[in-house]
């Protein structure tokens, strides 16, 4: 019997350094998964651009890199998912619905729900001292227990750490590159971040100005076009209106977050 050998993952093609649109950058890949520098002003992330001066979750870093307390409790990220709960009093199965561009809903592992219950969530409560079943929330809007919170601003927090002492390396970690499809409108385009947002959030928090993006084997589409918009999935299924998707696709190209939220003086 021949032994069995496991094919060895290819690594994506690093297009970072060439001066390529989205298109042709795609089309240089092939069917290849491909890295691509991204400028923060273009990333979006946890429903906020990346250069947005009110980010919340950026905004509570820099403060505990500041001297400020490192606790979940009276930051400015409690007080973002205080202010914002689009999820307040949701059908589950609503909040689970796939974003109209999406071809199928996401799989167990990646519903809200389902990232509660992976290892970097549960060990850190467990280091934290804290009930896993007590953590319910999402991470882009309130309401959220406290030891959800907790767990969240851990966890960016020992990002921030490591990439200030270290560097970012990610071609060394497990987790790998932040994954993000392109929005396309006319001649401009955003990059949605779609897995990776602790990450963007210390990578902000530390003044990184461009950021290492791959794009595809895509968890969403590689590329999102503005005026496809009749062929998106869910418009064709009847899950979104024509305005509702596009109306979803012009606040992530905008950046403008829907709270409107700012930093309470202090």
């Amino acid at each position: 019997m021949f032994p069995l050998f496991r094919r060895k993952k290819k690594e994506p093609l690093d297009l970072r350094d060439e001066e390529l649109s989205p298109l042709e950058g795609l089309r240089k890949a092939g069917w290849r998964a491909f890295l691509r520098n991204v400028p923060v002003e273009k990333i979006r992330s946890a429903g906020f651009s990346g250069a947005d001066p009110h980010n919340p979750f950026v905004l509570t870093l820099q403060a505990i890199a500041g001297g400020r307390s490192a606790r979940f409790r009276g930051s400015l990220l409690e007080n973002f998912y205080e202010c914002w709960q689009p999820f307040a009093g949701r059908n589950p199965a609503e909040l689970e619905k796939p974003a109209p561009w999406r071809a199928r809903a996401q799989t167990a592992g990646n519903t809200a729900s389902g990232r509660l219950q992976r290892g970097e969530f549960t060990a850190v409560a467990q280091e934290l001292g804290l009930d896993a079943g007590d953590m319910r929330g999402h991470i882009t809007g309130g309401p959220v227990t406290e030891a959800f919170g907790e767990v969240t601003l851990r966890r960016m927090a020992r990002i921030y750490q490591s990439v200030q002492e270290t560097g970012y390396h990610p071609e060394r970690s497990p987790a790998g590159h932040l994954r993000g499809a392109y929005f396309l409108r006319e001649d401009d385009f955003r990059v949605l971040v779609g897995s990776g947002k602790h990450r963007v959030a210390a990578l902000l928090a530390l003044g990184y100005r461009v950021i290492p993006v791959q794009f595809g084997p895509p968890k969403l589409p590689v590329i999102v076009r503005r005026e496809e918009v009749d062929q998106w999935p869910g418009v064709l299924k009847g899950l979104y209106s024509r305005d509702e998707a596009l109306a979803r696709f012009d606040r992530i190209f905008s950046g403008a977050h829907p709270s409107g939220w700012c930093p309470p003086q202090r």
